[in-house]
């Protein structure tokens, strides 16, 4: 999936009054929504995670997006056809995978041999309006034979691994990872299967440092897209927090809290929400940092000159 952005974007008057930091949360919540198929809307526990309150409020303001419950509505997300609605989504992909499998067991529709004018048709031709199909023409000395043509189908799992690769957590040696994403499809793996694992993957190393991900191409060798994936240690943080993006990249909200000599108390986790609960700690850590950025900024400039 792609978050289509418009080239008009740059200079619009919405755009301009919002100004770059909030069009980057903008950006960023349209990727993660046509990731998630959401349709345009954004929680309110990502919104913390990808920008915020203030960021949050001048898109609110400009007309941007549209507040509602629990969380906002990009404004005008499938106007006119500006980004593809779920269902539509859903119904290709559906498409897709007959349309693969039936290229892997061979079900699809063969060309058939026109033997008087040994011209390939098919129940694909498109008649002329007369209803006529008119021959290909062919070479004279061509000798007659039977043709048989095996079409590749329109999103061959091969072409899947931008797909794979945008929803990775770590895109690094992006060839080596295309390589191996080969090798996997070439063994019959499910690219569905694998990109959907590499997307809950991405999910629970919310708050993991970079380099404590596997590399693209490590993790498809090793077929951990087959494993049970375990919840990632959301304590683990760099031996060494200094500066205020570092503790937000960790979620590290005791680490903040124990700098500034506070008690560490995140916004609870309500019954209903359906976010597993590690990811929800990340995501609640993220929002802390945030609500007490200037006292962490300011206690990090403190501890330097001091």
């Amino acid at each position: 999936m792609w978050f289509k952005v418009d080239d008009n974007l740059a200079f619009h008057r919405k755009v301009v009054a919002a100004g770059n930091a909030a069009m980057g949360l903008w950006v960023r919540a349209g990727s993660w929504c046509s990731q998630h198929l959401t349709d345009g809307y954004v929680p309110d526990h990502m919104i913390a995670v990808l920008g915020s309150a203030s960021q949050r409020e001048k898109l609110i303001k400009v007309g941007l997006w549209i507040e509602v419950d629990g969380g906002c509505q990009f404004h005008g997300w499938n106007e006119k056809g500006r980004q593809p609605t779920s269902k539509s989504v859903l119904e290709e992909r559906e498409k897709a995978a007959g349309r693969q499998a039936k290229y892997r067991t061979g079900t699809y529709d063969k060309p058939q041999v026109d033997a008087s004018s040994n011209a390939v048709t098919s129940s694909s031709v498109t008649p002329s309006v007369t209803g006529v199909v008119t021959p290909t023409p062919t070479r004279p000395d061509q000798k007659e034979e039977q043709l048989s043509f095996a079409p590749l189908p329109e999103s061959a799992p091969e072409d899947r691994f931008a797909e794979f690769y945008a929803a990775y957590p770590r895109r690094q040696d992006r060839r080596a990872a295309e390589k191996a994403w080969k090798a996997a499809i070439k063994r019959r793996v499910d690219p569905d299967k694998v990109i959907a694992a590499a997307r809950a993957y991405a999910r629970l190393q919310v708050g993991n440092q970079r380099r404590y991900i596997k590399l693209p191409a490590t993790w498809l060798n090793a077929g951990s897209y087959d494993d049970v994936i375990e919840q990632p240690n959301l304590t683990l943080v760099a031996p060494v927090l200094a500066s205020f993006e570092e503790f937000r990249l960790a979620a590290a909200g005791p680490e903040a809290a124990n700098l500034l000599g506070v008690a560490y108390v995140p916004r609870p986790k309500p019954p209903s929400d359906q976010t597993p609960r590690r990811e929800w700690q990340a995501l609640a850590a993220v929002e802390w940092i945030d609500d007490h950025e200037t006292a962490i900024r300011s206690a990090l400039s403190e501890k330097r000159t001091g």
